[in-house]
């Protein structure tokens, strides 16, 4: 074989892994999964608050779990595997996850109620999105804005708040998954 097409066939194939990991690390998968378990858990605070604690006290972990499944499976069928950008990942949400644990502990002494829980847990999340979109994947900073911007809904609206924060906040998901042909971390458009 000539060295000429030797050299353009490597360079080839590099420039091919490059362009499998230039895709975002969120893939459509992880949107899906967490708008269905947003879409239902929002909309539980209003049809069925009393149930809505221990679904979110499921829904949570196991979706943080699965999360890291589907990252991991993600990442691997693109062919780039990168652990460190995986932890960073990982711990970000997971400390999503500590700090509704400890607001959960808050409920349970009584430092505040569960109706009181949904504001909190829902400022968490448009802050630990919007972080996210900072440091991890530009695009997730609409999904933290939403989520913010539904809180003064929760406070003000009457009825169908949540769902209606719900909606818009799975729907944000789903449009950042669906664009997740962007280039990774602060690269992105």
């Amino acid at each position: 074989m000539n060295p000429t097409q030797t050299a353009a066939d490597d360079l080839s194939y590099v420039k091919h892994a490059l362009d499998r990991g230039e895709r975002s690390p969120f893939p459509p998968a992880i949107a899906v999964l967490w708008a269905v378990i947003s879409a239902i858990g929002f909309s539980l605070n209003d049809l069925a608050p009393e149930r809505a604690g221990l679904y979110w006290g499921v829904a949570a972990p196991l979706g943080f779990l699965l999360s890291i499944w589907l990252g991991h499976r993600g990442s691997r069928a693109a062919g780039v595997m990168d652990r460190r950008e995986g932890m960073r990942w990982a711990l970000h949400f997971g400390s999503l996850l500590l700090a509704f644990f400890v607001a959960g502990v808050g409920v349970a002494l009584g430092a505040f109620s569960g109706a009181q829980m949904g504001g909190i847990a829902l400022l968490l999340c448009g802050l630990a999105f919007l972080l996210a979109g900072i440091h991890l994947a530009r695009r997730l900073a609409w999904v933290g804005l939403v989520m913010l911007a539904g809180l003064p809904l929760v406070l003000l609206l009457d009825q169908w708040r949540w769902t209606v924060v719900g909606a818009a906040s799975a729907l944000a998901m789903l449009a950042v998954g669906w664009s997740g042909k962007g280039r990774r971390g602060g690269g992105e458009a």
